[in-house]
């Protein structure tokens, strides 16, 4: 077998070249030689070693390397798994800035975060995040951290447009730098539309395809059809109808509804939480679609 030196630069000639699939395919040799080596889990009685320290440092790194990897191969229960092994570097009682400062590290977590958010995992979401703010000083000024926290709390505030917006901008300064918070956003773009569809649910009794194109961020009535097909919406005369629920609570939207009138801010104060999301959503996407 290679020796640890070796692998090491073999495996930073692949992950350089971007061929994630040969880096990916090392990490198997290279764990065991860091386990054999004491390397793959800090033993934090020799941290006063420097040499030790050191080579932890490179330990780190190529961990870093194999989580870059996997996020790249889409593996996301591999890269879940370096995350939280990289948390024994990242976060440790030995005060070795070393070992807790990479320039990867909140790459990691934020992609981390972003991974959840993708899974729906809301409740380990709202965890971690309390623990990173409890680790990491200011973090929601921290360029990578805070694009997750931004996402999570525009949808859970209902401002669907911000998020998806931001989701979709492919040249934003933070994903200028990294390139893999792209990854999710099908993922993520998807399970926003599927929380307007709810929206919807909970405040129509009819809606026509025109307005659905708009809330739902679609691109034609095809594309309006075919959704409310996979939800098993009832469509009539180019409507949606949500016979399915309870009528008490719900409002008719017809097609030639101007929602930017002047008794808007009037209509919200009566509005629903649920209407007043579909509201606003509809209002943002008829004032880009005038500009474009």
């Amino acid at each position: 077998m290679p020796s640890l030196e070796e692998l090491t630069n073999t495996l930073k000639k692949h992950f350089d070249a971007k061929d994630y699939g040969s880096a990916d395919a090392l990490m198997p040799q290279m764990k065991v030689l860091l386990f054999q080596a004491k390397l793959l889990i800090p033993d934090l009685t020799r941290t006063g070693d420097k040499d030790y320290v050191a080579d932890l440092v490179i330990s780190r790194s190529i961990l870093e390397i194999g989580a870059l990897s996997a996020i790249n191969l889409e593996e996301f229960d591999k890269f879940e798994q370096y995350v939280q092994q990289l948390k024994a570097f990242y976060f440790n009682s030995a005060k070795k800035d070393e070992l807790h400062k990479s320039v990867n590290k909140n790459k990691l977590l934020s992609l981390y975060l972003l991974l959840l958010l993708s899974k729906g995992d809301v409740v380990q979401f709202h965890a971690e995040l309390e623990f990173l703010t409890q680790n990491i000083k200011n973090i929601e000024n921290d360029l990578y951290l805070n694009y997750p926290i931004k996402i999570e709390n525009w949808v859970l505030e209902g401002y669907y447009d911000k998020a998806w917006e931001l989701i979709s901008n492919r040249n934003t300064e933070e994903k200028k730098k990294l390139n893999e918070f792209n990854i999710f956003n099908d993922t993520l773009l998807a399970a926003i539309r599927e929380e307007i569809s709810r929206s919807i649910e909970n405040s129509y009794k009819s809606l026509p395809f025109s307005n659905a194109k708009y809330l739902l961020f679609l691109n034609s009535e095809k594309e309006v059809e075919s959704f409310a097909e996979e939800q098993g919406w009832t469509i009539k005369n180019n409507e949606l109808i949500f016979e399915d629920k309870s009528y008490d609570d719900k409002f008719t939207l017809d097609g030639d509804e101007d929602v930017m009138d002047e008794d808007f801010d009037e209509q919200q104060g009566k509005l629903t939480h649920s209407e007043k999301l579909v509201k606003n959503t509809l209002n943002y996407a008829r004032e880009i679609d005038s500009i474009i």
